[in-house]
């Protein structure tokens, strides 16, 4: 595959991950989407470059239309970028392993990373904006259980469709 089909297909996977994240449930500081899988799964396909490119073009398009642009707007952009990059910089580490615990530790540590991106993101957030320190706090363990939640669901969403995607890589 060449680097027109890794720009093409990024940049669809970066656009489903734009829709996903537009009709998902939002409440005042927190996200209950799956928006990041087409990211992780730009990473793992087409490695990190793709996966850095279409967690930016995502989270670009994504903060411009929901919040504008803001003095926090690169923070809350680090975090989409982290899913697509972790995963391709893991990925690439591990040989691109299809088995369900490099896969789950992919999707940990990319998890991680962005929870802790966008965690950074809600706290200065607070401080800017003087939003009360107990409910920034109460958020922010809200959000470790939906990131568990919702990186449960990637695994087993990934573990089931990744090796039928591997096809695409191959020809990367």
């Amino acid at each position: 595959m060449n680097l027109i089909h890794k720009i093409t297909l990024s940049s669809v996977m970066a656009s489903l991950s734009i829709i996903l994240n537009l009709i998902s449930v939002r409440t005042d500081s927190s996200l209950y989407s799956i928006y990041a899988l087409p990211l992780l799964l730009t990473g793992m396909l087409f490695g990190p470059l793709c996966g850095l490119f279409a967690g930016f073009t995502t989270g670009f398009i994504v903060q411009l239309v929901t919040y504008g642009l803001m003095p926090t707007t690169i923070l809350w952009l680090l975090a989409p970028m982290s899913w697509g990059l972790i995963s391709g910089l893991l990925a690439k580490l591990f040989h691109y392993k299809n088995k369900p615990i490099w896969i789950i530790f992919n999707v940990t540590i990319s998890s991680i990373s962005a929870l802790f991106l966008n965690s950074l993101g809600m706290i200065l957030d607070g401080l800017i904006y003087q939003y009360p320190t107990e409910y920034v706090y109460v958020e922010l363990g809200l959000r470790c259980v939906t990131a568990t939640v919702v990186g449960i669901i990637y695994c087993i969403i990934l573990i089931a469709i990744l090796p039928r995607l591997e096809f695409l890589r191959k020809k990367a």
